[in-house]
């Protein structure tokens, strides 16, 4: 495991007043990585050259199962595009296209372009203005034709980016929408409202196949109302575990919910934190093998506000391995 240390990356006009970063992806298959924040700006960032210090080298020699460099990344390109903060920037799955959305509402979609004075130059070339709200939240399908987003103004929209239109309007939810994923085998895209009830909305007639009410899942927990700006949920890589951002918790005590798909959601397994919430969830896109064994497991990790990253092997009852005091801020992932 290699864990590398971000130092120059940041939000604002200078590096001496910074900006919240709302939101940050990395390139499939590339050396890019999106942020986008408060300051109204989506800034592209290039991998740098590994530069390994003497603290880096002393550590390579105590530990050889984790393996710590520093990358120095550089500014690509900045776009100021948007007419307020922006919340969400993703990349699609091939890597060569990014869509971002924001409190103006509007969905831009970006493509890289040629230019002969540039080495690298991205444009817009979509632009959906359908939320009359915020948006917080957008998911790719697997094979990056279509675009799902969610907002504030209790609407989920499904975009055909081959078409260039408007697929579906989804407007079941009684809310405001906090977070949406599509599952890896996209027969369905699941959305979670601010109210604690999750949908799950089949592709194929658009109709909804479920409704999930947490609260009636979490009496356990003496759950309690909390405002929260991102509630981004994610699938793992398998498509068999749906992973929830904590939405209730009992006192200090906090929970993140793991729903199985092969259980119909009958089965799930809740990780209790005692001192944070969890604000970040993201899946690695690939699966992973025990050694010496036929078992093969998805790996998910959870981003605390207090700086906590915990992994989780899909499958087992408890986390296996946790990193605290990483960072002294909330990640929103």
């Amino acid at each position: 495991m290699y864990l590398k240390f971000i130092k120059n990356i940041y939000h604002g006009r200078s590096e001496i007043k910074k900006a919240t970063i709302f939101s940050i992806d990395i390139q499939p298959f590339g050396e890019l990585i999106l942020t986008c924040g408060q300051d109204w700006l989506i800034k592209i960032w290039n991998y740098g050259q590994k530069k390994l210090t003497e603290k880096t080298k002393g550590y390579r020699k105590f530990s050889k199962q984790f393996k710590c460099s520093e990358r120095i990344f550089n500014q690509d390109e900045l776009i100021e595009i948007h007419r307020g903060p922006v919340n969400i920037v993703r990349w699609a799955g091939d890597g060569k296209k990014f869509a971002s959305g924001g409190d103006d509402g509007n969905i831009i979609i970006f493509e890289e372009s040629q230019d002969p004075f540039k080495k690298r130059n991205w444009r817009p070339f979509l632009i959906f203005k359908s939320h009359l709200g915020d948006i917080v939240d957008l998911s790719w399908s697997s094979d990056c034709s279509f675009l799902a987003s969610a907002s504030l103004d209790r609407n989920v929209f499904v975009y055909n980016i081959t078409q260039k239109n408007v697929l579906m309007k989804l407007s079941n939810q009684s809310f405001g929408v906090k977070g949406l994923a599509w599952n890896p085998h996209e027969n369905f895209l699941t959305v979670q409202s601010d109210d604690g009830k999750v949908f799950l909305w089949n592709s194929f007639d658009w109709e909804s196949q479920k409704i999930q009410d947490l609260r009636n899942d979490t009496k356990s927990l003496k759950t309690k109302k909390k405002i929260q700006l991102f509630k981004r949920l994610a699938w793992t890589v398998c498509g068999r575990f749906l992973l929830l951002p904590n939405n209730f918790w009992s006192k200090k005590k906090n929970a993140v919910l793991v729903f199985d798909l092969v259980q119909r959601f009958s089965k799930k397994i809740s990780f209790i934190k005692n001192s944070s919430s969890v604000n970040s969830i993201r899946c690695s896109p690939r699966l992973y093998q025990k050694k010496n064994s036929g078992f093969i497991y998805s790996l998910s990790v959870f981003g605390s506000i207090l700086g906590e990253i915990d992994f989780w092997k899909s499958g087992y009852p408890r986390i296996f391995f946790s990193i605290k005091n990483l960072i002294k801020k909330a990640n929103y992932g």
